[in-house]
């Protein structure tokens, strides 16, 4: 180890990188719930149904409910029977559940899976205190960039180490039931690559941003 007398001048210091703490109290749909397209995967018609039941003795009807969630009639109909739903926005599930009286993590238990578009279902933890997001934030912090549009974020981690890429396909497999595109063209150094909004979201409240690299 270098001592600090003999450190010159353009010598470079190796050091951690501490991740900023936020609020690793917050469950994961709060973090995403401002945004007006997100939808709710995994079949909740149970809860919808029993959640709009009890609001009918608030609203007086089901008709009320709806115009409420500013949806048609029809719409919540189908979001309450098993065999016809088709992903509620999160935003409206968030809505009838705080009317209801819901805490925070009823209804955290209930948004297991969500999307943006159909077909292109993201996993979703819980909550952000989670050593494997943490784990998989200092991975791009360290070693990643991101290219962000309003309709995507492009996400790349790279590293020459396997064992490391094998470390981050298996967390974003395991957190958010997605495959990554394994970049190794045999010249640039070995890439990983996953596009997601969400993904992103849930890595600002880590620190990383689209400026990154």
């Amino acid at each position: 180890n270098n001592k600090s007398n003999e450190i010159q001048e353009n010598d470079f210091i190796a050091c951690a990188r501490n991740l900023p703490e936020g609020n690793s109290s917050k469950f994961c749909f709060e973090i995403l719930k401002e945004n007006k397209n997100l939808r709710i995967n995994n079949n909740i018609s149970e809860t919808i149904k029993k959640t709009t039941d009890l609001l009918i003795k608030k609203y007086g009807s089901l008709q009320e409910i709806a115009k409420k969630m500013k949806v048609s009639r029809d719409t919540l109909y189908a979001i309450r029977n098993e065999k016809f739903y088709h992903g509620i926005k999160l935003k409206e599930f968030e809505w009838i559940c705080n009317e209801a009286g819901y805490s925070e993590k009823e209804i955290a238990e209930n948004v297991k899976q969500v999307f943006l578009s159909y077909g292109k279902n993201i996993k979703l933890p819980e909550k952000l205190d989670n050593e494997n997001l943490a784990y998989l934030a200092g991975l791009l912090l360290g070693d990643g960039s991101v290219q962000v549009n309003a309709k995507q974020a492009s996400i790349r981690f790279f590293s020459a180490d396997q064992k490391l890429l094998d470390c981050f396909d298996e967390l974003i497999k395991k957190e958010f039931g997605i495959k990554t595109e394994k970049i190794n063209d045999g010249i640039r150094v070995p890439t990983r690559r996953l596009s997601s909004l969400i993904i992103f979201a849930l890595m600002k409240e880590f620190g990383l941003s689209s400026s990154k690299k």
